[in-house]
């Protein structure tokens, strides 16, 4: 089956993709997109060619390369200190806690390696893979009483958060932001004292809801907005005192509530909200000032496609979890000001002109074939290079 196009694209090519079979198209757009991130060296153009697989396998060989959940105790492979790591102690390659990888200890120019013209690239590269070392766990400071946490910054207090920034005393998340005990919620920012929420904004005291903005003293809400003291309740505006929909007074609702919390099987109450909220209109897709583009979960973008979790961008493709971005093909887990960046996991902050790579973060620009570079620019086939 293939990928529905945008009005602005016309097909160029099908091809069938190596791993599943089925059949995805290039077209005229991606051709173009190509044609200009393709890297110039001695005013020669070596033009890069179309994917051989479709765009769901390469956005799963793009996450193969990122260990955002599982955490091990491990040695530091420099001071002997232990640590928690996401990567496990029985790694090919050294492994440094991330204050020493940051200090003047460490120079990577020392595990430098003469490239052999006579052999394969990527053969040399990945034995240069193995020798490089690691930082330990991706955090930024500053950071507080968060160990167990990976892929985030400015956290106090928190504990199995990931991929997330500007949280206190939150446990068991995932891509959360400016949020406050809040536990077992994703995708949730500016919310306090929430739980089991998704996708949520600006809320309080909010429990097993989704796609909700500022609402609070609620249980099982779907897409409402500015709702309060509301119970089961889908698609309501500015509500306060509902059940299932209904306008209850005052003192109905808190009998309803007591009548509902009198039985403590929580999965009879999550069945309920399942069964009525399968009754409720659902909107064909999340988001706003959205213009020729598809995908999920996209707000203020022009041109993005077959895209999830965009946020202020333009001229996309197969991409998640961006923002403030254009010109970009194949790009997950984050990025942010990000222009021209193809086939990258984890593009970073403020990165410009960077191909086939991945944790290049930070400032850097006009790298091909790095992993895990800081603050760098112009560099080839490099790994934990800083500035």
């Amino acid at each position: 089956m293939t990928n529905p196009l945008l009005s602005t694209e016309k097909p160029a090519e099908t091809k069938k993709c190596l791993l599943t079979g089925k059949d995805f198209v290039i077209t005229d757009k991606d051709l173009e997109f190509y044609e200009k991130v393709s890297p110039v060296f001695d005013g020669q153009k070596y033009l890069i060619p179309t994917p051989k697989l479709c765009p769901e396998e390469r956005q799963r060989r793009r996450l193969a390369f990122r260990n955002e959940r599982k955490l091990y105790k491990r040695k530091c492979s420099a001071t002997g200190k232990e640590i928690i790591s996401n990567h496990k102690p029985e790694s090919e390659y050294p492994v440094f806690m991330r204050d020493y990888w940051l200090s003047d200890s460490y120079n990577p120019s020392d595990y430098g390696i003469q490239f052999d013209f006579t052999k394969p690239f990527f053969e040399q590269f990945n034995t240069f893979q193995k020798k490089v070392p690691r930082i330990h766990i991706q955090q930024i400071p500053p950071l507080q009483n968060s160990d167990y946490s990976n892929y985030v910054s400015n956290c106090r207090d928190c504990y199995l958060v990931f991929d997330s920034d500007f949280n206190e005393k939150c446990l068991y998340d995932t891509r959360i932001a400016y949020c406050k005990d809040t536990i077992d919620s994703s995708f949730c920012e500016r919310c306090e004292q929430c739980f089991e929420c998704v996708q949520c904004q600006k809320s309080q005291k909010l429990f097993y809801s989704t796609y909700c903005i500022n609402c609070r003293d609620s249980w099982f809400l779907d897409s409402c907005i500015g709702c309060q003291d509301c119970l089961f309740c889908c698609n309501l505006t500015s509500k306060q005192y509902c059940f299932m929909n209904q306008q209850l007074t005052k003192d109905e609702y808190r009998a309803k509530m007591k009548q509902v919390f009198g039985d403590s099987d929580l999965g009879k109450r999550r069945q309920l909200f399942l069964d009525f909220s399968k009754k409720n209109i659902k909107k064909y897709i999340h988001g706003n000032q959205i213009e020729n583009s598809t995908g999920d979960d996209l707000y203020n973008v022009r041109n993005v496609e077959q895209s999830f979790g965009m946020t202020e961008c333009e001229d996309c493709a197969y991409c998640d979890l961006m923002n403030h971005s254009k010109n970009c093909y194949d790009v997950s887990s984050f990025g942010e000001n990000a222009s021209w960046i193809y086939e990258t996991s984890t593009a970073g902050l403020n990165v410009n002109n960077c191909l086939f790579g991945q944790m290049n973060v930070n400032n850097a620009s006009n790298l091909i074939y790095c992993d895990m570079i800081q603050s760098s620019h112009n560099c080839f086939g490099c790994i934990s290079v800083k500035k």
